[in-house]
């Protein structure tokens, strides 16, 4: 989540790409960076965290 999904998600709203996240597709190695990743894709990005 805080890696490789979190970049590519960057780089989507970059192009200007709506941004969906499915929580149940995601993982980390850790809790806390999967946490902030989750926190991140919505109040930076304006993600749709579902």
């Amino acid at each position: 989540t805080d890696i490789c999904v979190l970049h590519t998600a960057i780089s989507g709203y970059n192009k200007g790409y709506a941004i969906t996240i499915p929580t149940k597709g995601v993982a980390s190695f850790n809790p806390e960076g999967h946490n902030f990743a989750l926190e991140h894709f919505k109040n930076v990005l304006g993600a749709k965290v579902e």
